[in-house]
């Protein structure tokens, strides 16, 4: 890695297969060759965690999809944060990127605490709330927690204009960046 770095980013993914830990791995790749300095955090069972040859991958959550039972759940993903909050602090990125937002209410102290390390934050949206079904209650509490994002990620326009209406996201805050084919995985089979 180049000596002049570009940007610290502690880049936080609780997605352990599938189609977001493949866009994770494509977004570390491009972040890598732009020589920023990140690290990604991940769970400790990160199906492409073989190919992160080019940056640091450190598994070290727990998955917490795993559990049915949501107090369990809860509990899982509560220590994860718990983590993350202790990387965040050994690491000193400059900025927080979060993939998914799961439990708002556990997660808003991480949010402060990383506006009080001023850590700026970003989100990437991969699933939104349905805003003609959702109970209203929800989408103003999820309001509240888009208040503490320096910036918003979404797949498409749409849903960028979604976020801005339903959640009062500036647009200066949001960028679209599409979700990118994953046929050029080397060795690596994708279920459908």
């Amino acid at each position: 890695m180049n000596s002049k770095l570009k940007t610290h980013i502690l880049l936080v993914n609780f997605s352990n297969k599938g189609g977001l830990a493949h866009h994770i791995y494509f977004l570390c790749d491009a972040l890598a060759k732009n020589e920023n300095d990140f690290v990604l955090l991940t769970t400790r069972d990160f199906e492409l965690s073989a190919m992160c040859k080019n940056f640091r991958c450190f598994q070290r959550l727990f998955s917490h999809a795993k559990y049915r039972w949501m107090p369990i759940k809860a509990l899982v993903y509560g220590f994860s944060l718990l983590l993350v909050f202790r990387e965040m602090r050994k690491l000193k990125p400059a900025i927080l990127h979060l993939q998914e937002m799961r439990m708002p209410f556990l997660e808003k102290w991480l949010f402060k605490a990383a506006q009080k390390r001023g850590t700026r934050i970003v989100f990437t949206v991969h699933d939104l709330v349905n805003t003609d079904t959702e109970h209203t209650g929800k989408i103003s509490r999820l309001s509240s927690i888009y208040k503490y994002f320096d910036h918003v990620i979404v797949h498409t326009e749409a849903n960028g204009a979604l976020i801005q209406q339903a959640f009062g996201v500036p647009a200066t805050k949001v960028s679209v960046l599409p979700v990118g084919e994953y046929t050029t995985l080397p060795d690596h089979h994708i279920d459908q």
